[in-house]
């Protein structure tokens, strides 16, 4: 599923981040959104906050900046292959027989094709191999790491709140 023609604004814990175009004005209505916040998650960063509108990066306290074309395009190709819009409305360790006692919490808020998507999760996540279904960041039987769509999306936002 391709994210096209998102829309939206972009809200922060109880405050609001518009999205900003290159001028400094209000972005147009038309623009490719996807929003992730954690709250006390500490495998996605602990609290933060990632949004992406079509080259404009916001994150943490509402700072944000434009990136190069070349690499908000790169970004948006990564974020397509997640397919954030087939995502489960909710992740939950029942999902896969578990009980957890203590752990973070994420939500995913996304808008494309005609079409709005928001999930989350409570210390699970969308497995990488298939958005359906719910995994843990490790593998309970060999404890081995398991990639997640959700740690990839983080990383993914994460390295663009960098600048170059």
């Amino acid at each position: 599923m391709k994210l096209r023609a998102l829309v939206g604004a972009v809200l922060v814990l109880g405050g609001c981040v518009a999205p900003y175009t290159r001028t400094g004005r209000l972005a147009p209505a038309a623009h490719r959104l996807v929003e992730l916040r954690s709250i006390g998650d500490g495998s996605l960063g602990g609290w933060s906050y990632y949004s992406l509108v079509d080259d404009v990066i916001t994150f943490d306290k509402g700072q944000h900046f434009t990136l190069k074309p070349e690499v908000a395009a790169a970004a948006w190709r990564e974020i397509e292959a997640l397919d954030v819009l087939s995502w489960k409305e909710r992740y939950a360790p029942e999902d896969i027989g578990a009980w957890v006692s203590d752990g973070g919490q994420w939500f995913l808020w996304a808008k494309g094709n005609g079409r709005e998507k928001r999930s989350s999760g409570y210390q699970v996540y969308p497995a990488l191999s298939s958005v359906g279904t719910t995994t843990f960041t490790y593998d309970p039987k060999t404890h081995k790491p398991v990639d997640t769509a959700c740690h990839k999306l983080f990383g993914i936002l994460s390295s663009l709140s960098k600048r170059d």
